[in-house]
C-alpha cells in the first residue's frame, strides 16, 4: 500500500518558511469566490459534503481556503469541498489565504491537496496526472516526486485511461475499485471488458473474486495473443512501465521500456530482487 505523506508536506515546496509560520487568515465572502476551472476533482459526493457541513456548523472551517487574485476575481486554488460545505452550513464568510502563483503552480497545489486528502476517484487522479504530463511536459518521475508516490504507481494510474469509456465511468463513480480497473486492462476486447466490469459491479465481487474470474476468462481465449496480452499487463503491473512480448510460444523476446538511467536501475532492482547500487 502506498504510504501517504502528511497533509501539507507537499505544499511546503510552494511556500517559504515565513509564510508557513503565518497562522492568521483573512476572511472572504463565499459568494465572491470563483471555482477553479482546473480543479482535478469533478465529482463531489453530496453525502460527504453534508457530513463536512455538519462538522463546519459545529467547529467552523479549520483550514483556510487558498485563493489567487486574478484581476478582480478571487480564484479558488484549493478547498472547493470546504467551500461547498460552508455554503451548505449557511456560512457567509470563510477563512482564506491569498497566494501569488502562476497557473502551473496553482494546478500543482490543487492536485497535491486533493491527492493528500484522498479526495479524487481513480479516473480524476489519472486525468490529473495526464494533464501535468501533457500540459507541462512532466515526466512520470517528476509527477511521482511531486505527489509523494512511486513511479510505478503513477504509470499504473495513467494506464487506466486506456479502459473503455463505460468502464472509466464506473471507476469515476467508484463502482469499481482501482485494482479492478487494472485487472480489466488485461481484457483487450472492448465489449468483453464492459461485460466483465458490469458483472463485477452487479455481483459485488471482491478483488480476489474479480482476479480469479478475469484469469479464467483470459485463459479461455484460444489464441496465444490473448494470453500474451494478459502476461504483458501482468508484467506492466509489476514493473510499472510498458512491456511487450514479441514472438510465439516457442521463442521470442520481452521488451521492457525505460526512460532514464535511474529508471533502468529501478527495473534491474525489481528483476534481480536486490539493490544493485547497494
Amino acid at each position: 500500500m502506498e504510504k501517504k505523506r502528511g497533509l501539507g508536506r507537499g505544499l511546503d515546496n510552494f511556500f517559504g518558511p515565513q509564510q508557513e509560520e503565518e497562522k492568521t487568515a483573512e476572511t472572504l465572502a463565499v459568494d465572491v469566490i470563483e471555482a477553479n476551472p482546473h480543479q482535478p476533482r469533478k465529482h463531489f459526493s453530496e453525502e460527504s459534503i453534508e457530513e463536512l457541513a455538519e462538522s463546519i456548523e459545529a467547529v467552523g472551517v479549520l483550514q483556510p481556503l487558498l485563493i489567487k487574485k486574478d484581476g478582480d476575481k478571487n480564484l479558488l486554488i484549493a478547498g472547493e469541498r470546504r467551500l461547498r460545505a460552508a455554503k451548505k452550513a449557511g456560512l457567509k464568510e470563510v477563512p482564506v489565504r491569498f497566494i501569488d502563483v502562476d497557473e502551473e503552480k496553482g494546478d500543482r497545489i490543487s492536485l497535491i491537496e486533493n491527492i493528500q486528502r484522498e479526495d479524487l476517484n481513480p479516473m480524476e487522479e489519472a486525468e490529473a496526472y495526464d494533464t501535468l504530463r501533457k500540459k507541462y511536459k512532466y515526466t512520470q518521475e517528476k509527477i511521482a516526486g511531486l505527489v509523494g508516490k512511486s513511479r510505478p504507481y503513477i504509470a499504473n494510474s495513467l494506464r487506466l485511461l486506456k479502459l473503455e469509456p463505460v468502464v472509466k465511468e464506473m471507476l469515476r463513480r467508484e463502482e469499481l475499485s482501482i485494482s479492478q480497473g487494472k485487472l480489466l486492462l488485461s481484457v483487450k476486447d472492448g465489449r468483453e471488458q464492459i461485460k466483465q466490469a458490469k458483472r463485477m459491479v452487479d455481483e459485488g465481487q471482491t478483488i480476489a473474486e474479480s482476479t480469479e474470474n478475469t484469469k479464467k476468462k483470459t485463459n479461455k481465449v484460444k489464441s496465444h495473443q490473448g494470453y500474451y496480452s494478459y502476461l504483458e499487463n501482468s508484467l506492466m503491473e509489476v514493473l510499472g512501465t510498458k512491456t511487450e512480448i514479441k514472438g510465439n510460444h516457442e521463442k521470442g523476446k520481452i521488451v521492457i521500456d525505460y526512460y532514464t538511467e535511474a529508471d533502468l536501475m529501478r527495473l534491474c532492482d525489481i528483476i534481480l530482487g536486490e539493490d544493485i547500487d547497494g
